[in-house]
């Protein structure tokens, strides 16, 4: 999976799966100490392409938003806009994420890509032991490096960067995908949380399409494997938004490399409250959602003596719903009285005073964040604390926090106090916690399967089962629950009553009173018992399971045997319980949740081999002749002519670049001459092919001397450099 064909696979790759955001580390591939102090870690993350990084972890206690190159932040879990940069503590650290591309066969590897493109990294040079200069190419991966410093630039201590190890975890933007028209076209490509694309790209990369590229177009035979009608509906359908804002289904998993399609598509379905359909090898995903019933038997249809329906075995059944996810929100952990800014002068900076209703775990040093008051727009964001009090009896506890950055400078003049009142803190270190929630029982079943005898209280007897629901919210994973429930129990109350279960069988070329066919009735849909069929079991029914039986040689014809349970309309929830204390978090805090499209000149560099040939003025025109891009959306790479670019300079470091724009635009070439140890930069939409010294010759091909640098840390490229895997973004 996510190969280029080119390439020749030498061993089984066994890496995780991973849509959505994941919270990850990887495995460490490589791990050492620099010459230059700096400890230097390589981590493979999963099969690419993977979109980016949002935050890393270095250690348990520090947090930082990430830019591709220097870390941004410092003893917090900070965004990126909403830290000074200048900060010893961030410039200890680097990191190099690469998304997991295709690299392109054919251009020399210097050494010199930071990333996010899948060229080779810079800091493999730590590594001379790794040869041949490797690109893991279609492999997402990351270099953390870390520069041991005298003082952390915060507190003062010394020494303290040397005495905790890494532990680099991230929160991640992991898979980009495709998402599709009615057509089976190519419509867009990019990160998406929504479960329709998700699984549809599951398919493709286990079943269907395996290693080709992540962004390639579909043949007409693979396209003939889906019903693209109705996975538009349902991915509008997964879309939809809540009224807290929030789609009606999202999808973040990280499935372990032993997965099985089965498994990964079963815990996908789940988690959308959904079930697939394949039908003459045509696969289709349907929302498991309120239908009307689709065929209706009759004592004119149904074969005699084939109802035999019964109440379903609940003895034994599972009766506590419990879904075992990591939550995307942050955690509210104390529930904030007022706030008050104040600036003691002009020359002061602001403080903020929050009094929370009981007590609260923050020390001096600490970060959090603080949202949902009466005033988010001035007030909601990251805070630092320098002063701090516990509740001491009835007194509420008070900390007082500078805002990062001095959020107020616009809003507040000096010696000015605002205010706010309400809402909640948490930290971002508590994102991706561990929850387990029980609010999802069966009460009734509890009841009529526990311990019953004259002259005692009846003993309720809950019985738990656990689903994995991945990284996931509160809300979504407790309608997943309730509507789990009512379909295995029934409708818990006073007046339940457990559901039946059976089975059904028609003559396979029946049509009902409404004309519909028996024979089109496929599983998830609903079918009607009629009274002339069965005064006792009339009623809507769904279909688990249904199979042909053809005719026996005594005359009787085919008939179609239905495996069916009874159709719960209630079952289908869009509310979920109210969380309480225990699993509310911060309003606003959700990660997002909207499409990532990347804009449509999309591409991998299949190949580029430059070819140098001396000229008589003792320039070198570089030739480009098995030049093959691979256009998002496209069934097969295109070739291009010859692409030259005249007049190169020899003896001199030299960067020669390759610019894409469209798929019907001729590629360009263009050089730079960088500065001696700064990394080149070229310009977006551009990958570099060559990074060196042509060195002039009497005739035929120059000598080449590679380029190199001195600048292990990095810092000289834009995010923007470099890009084998198209515009960078």
């Amino acid at each position: 999976m996510g190969l280029n064909p080119e390439y020749v696979q030498q061993s089984t790759r066994a890496l995780p799966f991973c849509v959505g955001y994941v919270y990850a580390q990887g495995s460490k591939v490589n791990s050492m100490v620099g010459p230059d102090g700096a400890t230097v870690e390589q981590y493979i993350l999963a099969e690419g392409e993977w979109d980016s990084c949002l935050y890393l972890s270095v250690s348990p206690t520090d947090f930082f938003s990430t830019d591709n190159e220097q870390l941004v932040g410092g003893g917090s879990f900070y965004t990126q806009n909403k830290f000074n940069q200048g900060d010893d503590y961030s410039r200890s650290l680097y990191y190099h994420f690469h998304g997991g591309s295709l690299a392109t066969k054919g251009v020399p590897n210097n050494l010199i890509s930071q990333g996010p493109d899948q060229g080779s990294e810079i800091w493999l040079r730590y590594f001379p032991s790794v040869t041949p200069q490797l690109c893991y190419s279609g492999l997402a991966y990351y270099f953390v490096r870390r520069i041991i410093q005298a003082s952390d630039g915060i507190t003062g201590d010394v020494g303290v960067l040397s005495s905790v190890a890494m532990q680099p975890t991230g929160i991640y933007r992991s898979l980009r995908c495709r998402m599709f028209d009615a057509t089976g076209e190519v419509t867009g490509y990019g990160f998406t949380v929504n479960p329709t694309w998700q699984m549809t790209e599951t398919v493709l990369r286990y079943q269907i399409k395996q290693q080709q590229p992540s962004l390639a177009g579909l043949t007409r035979a693979e396209k003939a494997c889906f019903d693209w009608p109705a996975l538009v509906d349902h991915a509008n359908r997964n879309a939809a938004l809540l009224s807290n804002g929030a789609p009606t289904y999202a999808g973040n998993f990280a499935f372990a490399s032993d997965a099985t399609l089965a498994s990964m598509m079963e815990t996908q379905l789940r988690n959308c409250r959904s079930y697939k359909r394949e039908r003459g090898g045509v696969i289709a995903f349907i929302g498991d959602d309120p239908r009307v019933s689709v065929f209706t038997f009759s004592q004119r249809n149904v074969v005699p003596n084939t109802v035999k329906i019964s109440k379903k075995d609940l003895s034994t059944a599972s009766n506590v719903y419990i879904p075992q996810y990591r939550d995307l929100g942050i955690p509210a952990v104390t529930e904030v009285v007022n706030v008050e800014v104040t600036q003691a002068d002009a020359n002061s900076k602001f403080i903020c005073t929050f009094t929370t209703n009981g007590q609260q775990p923050l020390f001096s040093g600490d970060s959090f964040t603080y949202s949902g008051s009466s005033d988010d727009a001035d007030f909601a964001g990251d805070y630092r604390v320098e002063l701090y009090s516990t509740t001491t009896g009835n007194q509420p506890a008070v900390i007082s926090a500078p805002p990062i950055p001095n959020q107020f400078n616009t809003s507040f003049g000096p010696q000015k106090i605002a205010s706010a009142t309400g809402g909640f803190i948490g930290t971002q270190q508590s994102r991706f916690s561990q929850r387990a929630p029980t609010v999802v029982q069966h009460r009734a079943h509890q009841k009529a399967v526990g311990q019953v005898a004259p002259g005692i209280i009846p003993i309720p007897r809950a019985t738990p089962v656990y689903y994995d629901l991945g990284n996931n919210t509160f809300d979504q994973t407790n309608r997943i629950m309730q509507w789990m429930m009512a379909r295995d129990l029934g409708t818990d109350g006073p007046n339940w009553k457990a559901p039946f279960q059976g089975t059904i069988s028609g003559y396979l070329e029946s049509v009902d009173v409404n004309g519909n066919a028996l024979a089109e009735v496929e599983n998830g849909d609903i079918i009607t018992i009629d009274p002339t069929a069965s005064p006792e079991f009339a009623g809507d029914y769904e279909v688990v399971d249904n199979a042909v039986e053809p005719a026996s040689s005594s005359g009787s014809g085919s008939q179609r045997d239905l495996t069916i349970q009874t159709y719960n309309p209630a079952a289908f929830v869009d509310v979920s319980y109210p969380p309480g204390d225990s699993y509310s978090t911060l309003p606003n805090s959700l990660l997002p949740m909207g499409d990532s499209v990347l804009p449509e000149a999309q591409y991998y560099v299949m190949q580029a081999t430059p070819s140098p040939v001396s000229e008589d003025d003792g320039t070198v025109t570089v030739n480009i002749n098995d030049l093959s891009i691979w256009w998002a959306g496209q069934e097969a790479p295109t070739a291009y002519p010859t692409v030259s670019l005249a007049k190169v300079p020899t003896g001199e470091l030299v960067t020669v670049y390759l610019a894409m724009t469209t798929m019907a635009t001729q590629p360009t070439m263009s050089f730079q001459v960088p500065a001696a140890n700064v990394l080149p930069t070229v310009p977006a939409g551009s990958m570099i092919v060559f990074y060196g010294t042509y060195l002039p010759t009497t005739g035929g091909s120059p000598l080449v001397q590679p380029g190199s640098s001195t600048n292990y840390g990095g810092g000289a490229v834009s995010s923007d450099s470099s890009s084998p895997s198209g515009p960078s973004n």
